[in-house]
């Protein structure tokens, strides 16, 4: 009896690994991979810290960058209390505050590249505060807004930089789950998401990427593991472009209500997104500008890193001098 069941429980445990293994190899011939963390980030100092409000947030300090390319050069993200790095802290004057995810906050080019900086050396007439955060969508922005309207009433106006990408991260698409979790020593792990329900936001528990043991290694559980997170945020991607707008106007509404300017700043999104939103803001009242870089060329991105070169900030601060000088 004791011998059968051994039989029994060994043919059934080879049979399964057998298996396991021809579905791996399937798999693999078919071009799926195992979980890959990002090498990027091996020698990068980690710039964030975990918040349970934001998910994460950045911290205080000045962080030195490595080269991102072999022709590239050592750059300096600094953050302070009143957000990215400047020069020209005159309390005594009315604010102008960015908001927004990483192209705000001017991710991979030095402090003295990013457009905030630059619009600040042309302005003295406005206090600027850069608080883009590496990460961030429209829905952590919001939460960050409350908390700034909070602690100022010298604001004049409130910029958000929208990037199109914004729309997955406000909603907690799984991929961008999952990359955060790819690139988790910058330390942004923790994501709060808005559903909608009867057109109110309904704030979720925050929530990150759900990793199986072992899925770096296996293809089969990393398949096993997307398959997941893609059913489970399945419903929400269809709620992502209402969800967007929904905090658009809420973020309008509460500037409005303070006496502040609330401008939506277009940033890097397709021409039919910017259109789409554009008569959402011309119905709905909110003030917008259009510095919109549909497509980041070679030309416009840090090399080898991606993000917006020096050159694309200074197009954008143009863009908004120009709009500021009209006001």
């Amino acid at each position: 009896m004791i011998k059968k069941i051994l039989f029994t429980s060994s043919t059934l445990i080879f049979s399964i690994l057998i298996l396991f293994f021809s579905l791996e190899i399937l798999l693999r011939l078919f071009g799926e991979e195992p979980f890959i963390f990002s090498e990027k980030t091996i020698e990068e100092p980690q710039t964030n810290e975990y918040d349970n409000i934001l998910g994460w947030k950045p911290k205080i300090g000045s962080f030195k960058f490595s080269p991102w390319s072999s022709d590239g050069k050592n750059t300096e993200l600094t953050t302070t209390k009143f957000g990215r790095f400047d020069l020209y802290d005159n309390q005594s004057v009315k604010k102008i505050i960015f908001i927004g995810g990483s192209f705000t906050q001017g991710f991979a080019v030095d402090n003295f590249q990013t457009f905030s900086f630059k619009l600040q050396s042309r302005i003295k007439k406005f206090n600027i505060e850069n608080y883009g955060v590496g990460g961030y969508g429209t829905f952590q922005s919001f939460l960050k807004l409350k908390q700034l309207l909070k602690q100022n009433d010298q604001i004049k106006f409130i910029f958000y930089g929208y990037v199109e990408h914004h729309d997955l991260r406000n909603i907690a698409q799984d991929s961008w789950l999952k990359m955060l979790y790819q690139y988790s020593k910058r330390g942004a792990i923790d994501l709060p998401f808005v559903t909608l329900d009867k057109k109110n936001l309904i704030k979720s528990d925050v929530t990150k990427y759900f990793k199986i043991p072992l899925s770096e290694y296996s293809s089969l559980i990393h398949f096993v593991e997307k398959r997941i997170m893609y059913f489970v945020s399945k419903k929400r991607y269809q709620q992502r472009y209402l969800v967007t707008n929904t905090i658009i106007k809420k973020m309008n509404e509460i500037s409005n209500k303070n006496g502040i300017i609330f401008v939506n700043l277009f940033l890097n999104s397709s021409t039919s997104k910017v259109s789409q939103m554009k008569l959402f803001f011309e119905k709905n009242n909110i003030e917008y500008l259009d510095c919109n870089q549909e497509k980041l060329e070679e030309k416009y991105i840090v090399k080898d890193e991606g993000h917006p070169n020096e050159k694309l900030h200074s197009i954008w601060s143009d863009c908004i001098f120009e709009y500021l000088k009209v006001d």
